[in-house]
């Protein structure tokens, strides 16, 4: 779906108008802005990532990755997309979508991981969360899959974001949100 808002920053009105569907796809999770500009969507059970047309809702190309796809991470150059099952391999796919998928397992601190996501200086960290939250955050290789857990039973620590506006690294899950420093 997508809504239409407005704002007025001299009266601080929000208003959203009703939404309206973009397209259908095979379950619906994650959800980023691919390169290109169209919608890269994580298709839960289905173990497809869908790459769709945000102005005419057509599904442009489906990659299976042999797994359910949840969370979504788009690497800095716009090449790679990278995917897993809740506390799985990561899946990395190229772009365009439908290009192929190879799988890293994952060793180290931990058997599997949530999502991952690039912060500064070469930093890559990860989260391995429940559904809900409260999972292990910390950095990962993503040449060996290999983990490196910083915190164990973060209540936020179910998807991981990179904020270039604060420079901080956002973790969101349970009904919070968390930060820490992109660099370390």
């Amino acid at each position: 779906f997508k809504v239409a808002y407005s704002y007025d920053d001299v009266s601080h009105a929000f208003g959203l108008a009703p939404s309206v569907t973009v397209a259908t796809v095979g379950g619906a999770d994650g959800i980023i802005f691919g390169k290109n500009g169209n919608l890269l969507v994580g298709g839960q059970g289905s173990g497809n990532v869908y790459e769709v047309n945000p102005t005419s809702g057509a599904t442009v190309a489906t990659q299976a990755t042999g797994a359910p796809s949840y969370h979504l991470t788009l690497d800095p150059s716009g090449t790679k997309v990278y995917t897993s099952d809740f506390g799985g391999a990561l899946k990395t796919l190229g772009t365009p979508i439908g290009s192929g998928v190879t799988t890293t397992g994952i060793t180290g601190s931990e058997g599997g991981i949530t999502q991952i996501a690039s912060g500064t200086g070469g930093a890559v960290f990860y989260v391995n969360g429940a559904p809900n939250g409260g999972g292990n955050v910390g950095t990962i290789n993503l040449a060996t899959g290999a983990t490196s857990r910083l915190n164990s039973s973060v209540l936020p620590a179910h998807g991981i974001v990179y904020d270039p506006f604060s420079d901080v690294m956002t973790l969101f899950g349970a009904g919070h949100t968390g930060t820490f420093s992109a660099a370390d």
